[in-house]
């Protein structure tokens, strides 16, 4: 299933954790807010591939708080592979038929990471 409008354009509307490009952030989309995570970049073929989920109330504060991992946010029943080019046009997004467990391991969070490592968390 293709959804190309469900996202909107993509616009991060919180910016959650950047690098050289935005790493997790959240979209406003016409369908709903969207916790968005960049999965891959092919340099090939000119591709960034996002992991899209529904956000959910509390989430982002959850994951800035340490309270919740990244792959825990992500792991959800409604998971959506969304492949953008280089210059931002939508090329695809399919939804993943076995949520997060479809994407391979190294490009989604491993198991425990948190967005600040270096802080003890409380259980």
């Amino acid at each position: 299933m293709e959804v190309p409008d469900m996202f909107g354009t993509m616009e991060a509307e919180v910016v959650i954790d950047e690098d050289d490009t935005l790493k997790l952030f959240t979209v406003n989309g016409p369908r709903g807010q969207f916790l968005v995570y960049e999965s891959t970049i092919d340099l090939r073929d000119r591709i960034i591939r996002y992991v899209a989920v529904p956000l959910h109330v509390g989430a982002v504060e959850q994951l800035i708080a340490g309270k919740i991992t990244l792959l825990d946010a992500l792991d959800q029943d409604t998971v959506w592979a969304i492949d953008h080019s280089f210059d931002g046009a939508h090329t695809s997004s399919v939804k993943l038929q076995n949520g997060l467990s479809s994407v391979p391991d190294g490009y989604k969070p491993e198991p425990g990471v948190r967005l600040q490592a270096d802080h003890h968390y409380s259980s």
